[in-house]
Order: structure tokens, then sequence, then C-alpha cells
């Protein structure tokens, strides 16, 4: 049963339009890292500012990435599954938790999603092994899964805060 406020609010329009806008926001992303080698391959314009806005958050190796057209993605394979993972994780959210669900996932779940990144990062750190982009893309997929998980019922968290404050100072 998902934790309620003791005012006992229904879910808030204010955790459904930060749900909203996580979805749009992350599919947004994953689609703008597609749309750089797309435009790359036209010879547009518009594909440098693509590239260069995601070079503040990814190495963008070439090697690392995968390529269209002939033309690597905006960023490395980790950092796509990062971003594929946090768009499904949005989508399955509302399903899977519920709106008001403001409970965080179980105390596990967290480090068990994570070592799976931090063990492929740590090896190519140590240069025990050269982890494939598909690995990468993988590791990177599962870690970001579980990211909606914790800022999505943060959002609902505040929301039910905040509309029962203004509730109870009327």
């Amino acid at each position: 049963m998902p934790a309620r406020p003791s005012s006992g609010l229904r879910p808030s329009r204010a955790a459904a339009v930060f749900y909203i806008l996580s979805l749009l926001g992350a599919g947004c992303l994953v689609a703008s890292t597609f749309l750089a080698p797309w435009l790359a391959a036209r010879e547009s314009i518009l594909a440098e500012p693509l590239y260069r806005m995601f070079s503040h958050v990814c190495h963008q190796i070439p090697s690392r990435c995968l390529h269209i057209s002939g033309h690597p993605m905006a960023v490395c394979g980790r950092c796509l599954g990062v971003y594929l993972g946090i768009f499904l994780g949005c989508l399955i959210y509302p399903f899977w938790r519920g709106w008001g669900n403001i409970r965080l996932p179980a105390r596990w779940v967290f480090p068990a999603f994570s070592f799976p990144l931090a063990f492929d990062v740590l090896g190519n750190a140590l240069r025990l092994w050269d982890s494939s982009v598909g690995l990468r893309l993988a590791s990177g997929f599962f870690w970001g899964a579980v990211l909606p998980f914790y800022f999505l019922a943060a959002a609902a968290e505040l929301a039910y805060r905040g509309l029962a404050i203004r509730r109870s100072s009327n």
C-alpha cells in the first residue's frame, strides 16, 4: 500500500505533470543522441551543436560509440544505455509503482542495479578488460532503468507535502 500523507490527499496533478515532463525530457534526450549522427550524415549544421552539447557529459570516444550512417552517436554506449534506461524506467514507473507511491525501493535495489556498471567501469579503469560497446550499453541501461524509481518517488512526495502544507494554511 502506498504511503499517504495524513490529510488523505489523492495523487496530485503536480506529480503527474513532473512524471510527464520527465518522460518527455528522457525521450528528447534519447532522440537527440540518435539525431546528431543522422544530421551529420546529411551534413547539417545542426549536428555540431548536438555533439557539443553532449560533450559536456560524455567523452564521446568513437570506438566506444554506436554508429549511424558511419557517424558516431552523440554519446558513448554506456551513456546511451543510461538514457535509454531512464526513458524505459519513466515509461514503466506508473504501471509498476502507481502514481501515488512515494516509497523508495528497498535499500538493496540501488546497490544491486549499480553493481554491474561500477564493476564494468572499475575493470576498464584498472585495464583488466576492455568492454564492448554492447556490454557498456547493457550496464548503463541496467543502472539508468532504476533511477526514475527514485526521482519520481521524490517528486511525488514533494507534491504531496506541498499540497498538505497549502491545505493546512487555509
